[in-house]
């Protein structure tokens, strides 16, 4: 029972502590207003008016839709009335989260889409939908949890908390946003893992796909397989059936989890509804039956085809492929450029028509190439390019001498950015930040552009730089001085129109790839059959760089069939593309020719006309898909994704031949409009006397009671905090905004016989964050101040020109009494002021869990008052000193075995001060030996994800010629709970064995219970 009352508050105020610090959403200085509807209040910046806008005139419809749909009562529906909804532009990176804490609340980044993403009509509006559906089925509550929800806070729901993974969780909600013709379930794409799994035998079993999953690596396993399974229910079972086991969900269940409420609300168990879910996954080599008939007459090949590898079976790069150690993402290729007696000499040797074929390794997260020759095979070992963080995009000038890389950097608060490597001078020629999908275009005098995608006030737009101006900038690695030129052209977009994938067309003309909402007026009924009058235009959008004229070709279904494009490439005249003909086909390649896209758009056409089908796609399924396709010499290379490894494949011009003389016709057809751009932007009225400006302090009287925890914020005072968290209750609350949080918490240690006091107030405003807190602790006895505390922090980290590098600066000063010294802090006052800066650098090297490059290098001045274990002087101290971390991926120069890691990853860190006790100090910790076991326990939430044996060795050297040494070595699992809030948050769990030297016949062994919380 001791260990309970202790364990208990350690591990809520760990969890909590680590959920509550606000990530600063909005700047404190700017300007935020408030649009309220019914139900929700959206906060929102200036620049997210137009998206606040339309969010408020369908959001009410959304959530009567979802409650009606999960059967949630009149009095169950009030429980978010009210709920805010902020808004924010400070990063660039699309998502949106819903959290009860420290109230039910839905924060949504207005950013635009990456391809793989966009699969919805209005992008902002199905993100909002989905969160929404997590807001509406974590609070569905039995009356006892509702009633305690209300006094206590929001989070308190026995489906969030406990009952259900995140499988579940999300399914439900990804399974809704495509209930309407869209999403991900629609989309060939995103459901390719699901088809992949089961071609290749290897469909995981419920636990696996819970959430807690580690080695795939795209983390779409909960999402994907987890929504499958929910619409597998509702249209098996139907939705009355899926409402009623939500709503036990939001019940306690004596020893029942997931797995025991379904069986008691379907009848079966949750194995065998699984295994019937998985018998009724359509393979991609079978026909769909209501297609067979069609006049498209969609034929799949009744085997599903293996692909070719690109690189020999038996090569290092094939082989380390298959075991997963590359995770290809870009392809691009640059063809060798000769004159005529260079060309003549090389026909003559057998290398006419080769090139250069480079793609990004996201294992790696870097650039390599390869030389192709003639033949379509690659001559010699692939060759490192560079280091790049910008992982989205990768593209080849015409002659190859230059490579553009673009995507998001900068972690939680990503911004986009394009990066112009030089490739015969080995450097960063050029950066322009804001762009993405960026190319490299050449005008017809020969003037080399850089286009890409640039965020807009209410929409994107293309913006074209001038190379050389880039160029004459100076950027070569960090952040140069000198502002980006300003763009020369601007090729503004409508709000609900994503381009995408930019390309060099020739004759000075760019060409891109443009997915759009088939309305860009979300105000309409909100009826299934009027939504399902919605959808995805993908159209071929051109631009004319000398004449500034833009035209646009839109891709027209037949047969009721629309094929959906990704990844364009060109090469010669002909535009190359990933092509999905639907959910139930793997994505296969496609190509059209150029020279029928003619400007101005021709007239009188008719789409089904056999001289206009210039879509063809192939018929052939092949295992794996066909993902960034780019042509090269003697063939097209593209990119295979497995279930558990990706690889590079090649279609020769035999097999192309062969394909395209019995291949899928499509149409374009000329757009209505004048060009794409023209499109004009359509936001709802909404009167501009229902947007108010933002009140923050009214959300306070909102928050949540921990009881259990009452010193949440322990954790902050670090050594000088108590031994344990208290038994007590904490309360906390914060602005939606998430500028600044305050919580306070009382609580007693009936073991220690002594209760404290405690308040804590954060603040964000990116890249600074500061954080306020005091305590007192004092005995149950007499009152006796035992110890107090007043700790204040500010730190920031901006992100630095080199990749994956951040500078880091922090300011720690704290006023600390304690009645009686400690191991950790003496008797009495004392005042410790810490300045610390230092430079950080991490990147991941692989895909195996310990296989990071890391470095920081630094130096933190210390004054204090007082006895110090460092100093024995009661003074005003300064002390300062140096320190290095390193962590190296390998010691041992061998690749691993697969999911085996052997060859000794080691993390050093190392401190040197300067006046003070202490000389030197260093710790030391190896893998001896991990196995990535990535299974669930049975009978049991808990899933266990790799089993790991380290060891190292602290030293610390004092002036005094004395020293400490000491050695250790654990065991231990690498795991995570598999149900509820918690579900794939890691904790380590085993035993520790540490030795140190004899001193006074101390036992120099000793054995502990390891326990680790990586939060």
């Amino acid at each position: 029972m001791r260990s309970v009352c202790r364990i208990l508050p350690f591990l809520i105020s760990a969890v909590l502590f680590a959920q509550i610090r606000p990530l600063g959403h909005a700047p404190f200085g700017k300007k935020l207003f408030c649009i309220q509807t019914e139900y929700f209040d959206f906060i929102f910046p200036e620049e997210s008016a137009a998206s606040a806008r339309v969010l408020a005139s369908r959001a009410d419809d959304f959530y009567r839709e979802i409650c009606a749909r999960l059967e949630v009562s009149d009095s169950m529906r009030k429980a978010l009335c009210g709920m805010p909804v902020f808004i924010t532009r400070e990063t660039e990176i699309l998502n949106g989260y819903f959290t009860p804490l420290p109230y039910n609340r839905i924060v949504l980044y207005d950013s635009a889409p990456p391809q793989s993403f966009a699969v919805f009509s209005d992008t902002i509006l199905s993100v909002f939908y989905h969160e929404l559906v997590h807001a509406v089925s974590l609070n569905i509550k039995s009356p006892f949890w509702y009633g305690f929800s209300r006094a206590a806070g929001d989070v308190y729901s026995p489906s969030l908390l406990l009952n259900l993974p995140t499988s579940f969780t999300e399914g439900i909600a990804v399974s809704f946003e495509s209930a309407r013709g869209e999403g991900r379930l629609n989309d060939a794409y995103s459901m390719h893992v699901i088809r992949q799994a089961k071609l290749e035998g290897k469909f995981p079993d419920w636990r696996t796909a819970a959430g807690a999953y580690s080695a795939y690596t795209d983390g779409s396993l909960p999402y994907i397989f987890g929504a499958a399974f929910a619409d597998y229910l509702q249209k098996t079972y139907g939705q009355h059936l899926y409402a009623e086991f939500w709503k036990q969900s939001g019940r306690m269940h004596l020893f029942k989890l997931s797995a025991g409420i379904f069986k008691k609300v379907y009848g079966i168990s949750l194995k065998q509804a699984w295994n019937d879910f998985e018998q009724s996954i359509q393979l991609p080599c079978s026909n769909p039956p209501a297609r067979e008939a069609t006049a498209l007459c969609l034929q799949a090949t009744q085997v599903c085809l293996q692909t070719i590898p690109l690189f020999p079976e038996k090569s290092t790069e094939n082989k380390d492929a298959v075991k997963g150690r590359h995770l290809y993402k870009s392809l691009t290729f640059a063809p060798d450029v000769l004159s005529d007696e260079d060309e003549f000499s090389a026909a003559a040797s057998g290398l006419n028509g080769g090139g250069t074929l480079a793609w990004y390794d996201a294992a790696s997260s870097s650039v390599w190439k390869v030389r192709i020759g003639a033949d379509g095979k690659p001559i010699g070992k692939p060759v490192f390019l560079y280091t790049s963080d910008l992982s989205e995009r990768l593209f080849f000038s015409r002659e190859g001498d230059f490579s553009v890389s673009s995507g998001l950097r900068g972690g939680k608060k990503a911004q986009s950015a394009a990066s112009v490597y030089d490739v015969k001078r080995g450097i960063i020629a050029a950066e322009v930040s804001g762009l993405r999908s960026a190319a490299l275009i050449r005008t017809k005098d020969g003037k080399d552009m850089l286009a890409g995608v640039q965020r807009e006030r209410t929409g994107l737009c293309i913006a074209i730089y001038d190379m050389q101006s880039l160029l004459r900038n100076g950027k070569n690695g960090f952040s140069s001085a000198h502002e980006d030129p300003p763009p020369i052209h601007k090729i503004p977009f409508g709000r609900t129109s994503f381009p995408f994938d930019i390309c060099d067309a020739g004759d000075g003309r760019l060409v891109c790839l443009v997915k759009e909402g088939k309305t860009d007026s979300p105000v309409q009924d909100s009826s299934a059959d009027d939504e399902r009058e919605g959808g995805l235009l993908y159209k071929l959008f051109f631009y004319d760089l000398e004449t500034s004229r833009s035209y646009s070709y839109e891709a027209v279904p037949n047969a009721g069939v629309s094929p959906a494009l990704h990844s364009l490439s060109v090469y010669e005249g002909r535009a190359f593309f990933s092509c999905s003909l639907g959910p139930d086909f793997q994505p296969a390649l496609a190509r059209a020719d150029f020279a029928l896209f003619k400007e101005p758009p021709l007239e009188g056409i008719s789409c089904g006309s056999d001289a206009f089908s210039v879509l063809s796609v192939q018929k052939e399924q092949y295992s794996g898909g066909v993902f960034s396709p780019v042509c090269i010499s003697g063939g097209t290379a593209f990119i295979s994704r497995f279930y558990e490894h990706r690889r590079l494949s090649v279609f020769s011009e035999t097999v192309l031949e062969k394909s395209f003389c019995d291949a899928y016709r499509f149409s374009f057809t000329p757009s209505t409009a004048e060009a794409v751009r023209t499109k004009q932007v359509v936001v709802p009225p909404v009167s501009d006397t229902a947007i108010r400006p933002y009140r923050p302090f009214r959300y306070l009287k909102k928050g949540t009671i921990v009881p259990f925890a009452g010193f949440l914020n322990a954790a902050f005072f670090e050594r000088y905090a108590p031994d344990f968290p208290s038994l007590g209750l904490s309360a906390f609350s914060g602005d939606p905004a998430e500028r600044f949080l305050l919580a306070a918490g009382a609580g007693i240690d009936p073991f220690a016989r002594n209760y404290n006091v405690n308040a804590f107030v954060a603040a964000s405003s990116y890249p600074f964050g500061f954080a306020a807190g005091f305590y007192t602790q004092a005995g149950l006895k007499k009152s006796k101040l035992e110890k107090a505390a007043v700790k204040l922090s500010a730190e920031f980290a901006i992100p630095v020109g080199i990749p994956f590098t951040h500078i880091y600066g922090a300011n720690n000063t704290g006023f600390f009494y304690t009645l009686s010294k400690t191991p950790f802090a003496p008797a009495g006052f004392l005042f410790e002021n810490k300045t610390e800066l230092a430079v950080r650098f991490a990147k991941r090297t692989g895909t195996g869990v310990y296989e990071t490059l890391g470095l920081k290098a630094g130096f933190f001045v210390l004054l204090y008052k007082n006895e110090d274990p460092m100093h024995d002087k009661k003074n005003l101290i300064g002390a300062h000193a140096f320190e290095t971390s390193v962590q190296l991926p390998f010691l041992l120069p061998f690749k691993n075995p697969r999911r085996f890691t052997l060859n000794l990853p080691v993390a050093f860190d190392a401190i040197y001060y300067i006046n003070a006790s202490r000389l030197w100090e260093v710790r030391s910790n190896a893998v001896l030996f991990s196995y990535n076991m990535q299974v669930p326990v049975p009978f049991m939430p808990i899933f266990i994800r790799e089993i790991t044996l380290d060891g190292g060795v602290d030293y610390t050297a004092f002036y005094n010629n004395t020293s400490l040494l000491s050695v250790h070595s654990s065991l231990f699992f690498g795991s995570s709970l598999n149900s509820g809030s918690a579900t794939g948050v890691p904790f380590d769990i085993g035993v520790l064995f540490r030795w140190t030297p004899p001193d006074r016949g101390s036992n120099a062994f000793k054995f502990s219970f390891k326990f680790n919380l990586k939060l």
